[in-house]
Order: C-alpha cells, then structure tokens, then sequence
C-alpha cells in the first residue's frame, strides 16, 4: 500500500475587541487542551496558526502557553504560519496593505516565538491568482530601509521575549512602516 502524508494545519482567531471572557474560555477550552495533546504526542507534526490579536492576547494573558508553544516550535513539532495580522482577506485589500498584514504577523511571530513562519493562512480560504505576486515579493520584517547596508541595532541579543521590539513591530504596522527595503504599506486597521 502506498505511504499517505496527511499536512494539517488549525486555525485560532479571535477577532479585534473580542470580550475577555470570550478569549478566556477558549483559551482553556480549545487552545490549551490542544497543546497538552500535542505535547503527549510528539510523533504528531502539524502547522498552527493564530491571528495577530490572538496571539497578543496569548503573550500578555497566557505567557506559561506561549512557553509551552515555544517549546513545542523548538522541538520541531510545531510550525506557526503567518497571515494578515488582522485576518483580512488579502485579495479584497490593496497590495500595500498586504504587505504591511503580513510583514506585520511575520515580525510578531519571529520576536515572541522565535521562529520563521514559511507558510501563509489564508482568511476564510480566499485565494486569487495575483496573491502569489504579494507572496513573491520581499516581506522581510526584520530588516528596515536604514539597516540594509549595516548591523542591525539588536544584532547579537539573545532571543526571547522583548517587549521593545514587539511594540516597535506593532508601531510600525500602525504607521504602515514594515521595512520593505523602502516600499510604504498602510494597514487597514479596524476602528
């Protein structure tokens, strides 16, 4: 018989301005018994995905989760996918703004988990011809216009939780800077 590969990936979104009490009970309904499964299995390999202002939530509220998650990215496990930072979808906002989504979530994910995302989660599955342009294009995150040609500022830090560098990505995103080796994005940002 021939060898079958099963790729999963789950999806945990919370959106903008959700309740507390929301976030709380699936925290501990679905987010944290999912994980302790994970770890009770290692053999299980899968991507995860949570949306930006999940995994904001997660690293304020839930710092002993996002140890455990780290720990399960290290050990190969567990990749993390980007996306849109506030899950738009991506073919129905402007190329700038698609940019500065997914450089935005990529940066989030790299400084508090430590961790490339390779994969992209596509809100409510939308695809169009033109994304794969948005997905070729230099979204690097971690490298603005100024530190091309030099060391970066934090070069050689240790990794870890710095809440300086997240609040400087969440910044950025607010003022459409997402270091596009010069290219501006704005992101639509809910009200």
């Amino acid at each position: 018989m021939a060898e079958v590969t099963l790729l999963m990936a789950i999806h945990c979104h919370q959106p903008v301005g959700n309740f507390e009490f929301v976030f709380e009970e699936a925290c501990a309904k679905a987010y944290e018994p999912f994980v302790r499964v994970l770890e009770r299995h290692p053999q299980v390999r899968l991507a995860l995905h949570y949306s930006g202002p999940l995994l904001e939530w997660l690293i304020a509220k839930r710092p002993p989760f996002m140890e455990r998650l780290r720990a399960l990215i290290a050990r190969g496990q567990v990749e993390l996918l980007a996306s849109g930072y506030y899950e738009p979808i991506l073919p129905l906002i402007p190329e700038a703004d698609r940019q500065g989504q997914i450089a935005l979530m990529r940066r989030l994910v790299q400084t508090q988990c430590g961790t490339e995302p390779a994969g992209l989660w596509l809100t409510e599955r939308v695809w169009e011809p033109d994304l794969a342009r948005t997905n070729e294009l230099d979204l690097d995150a971690d490298r603005r216009p100024e530190e091309e040609d030099g060391e970066r500022e934090d070069e050689g830090r240790g990794g870890g939780h710095d809440g300086r560098q997240e609040e400087e990505a969440q910044e950025e995103g607010r003022r459409g800077q997402t270091g596009l080796r010069g290219r501006a994005a704005c992101l639509s940002r809910p009200n």
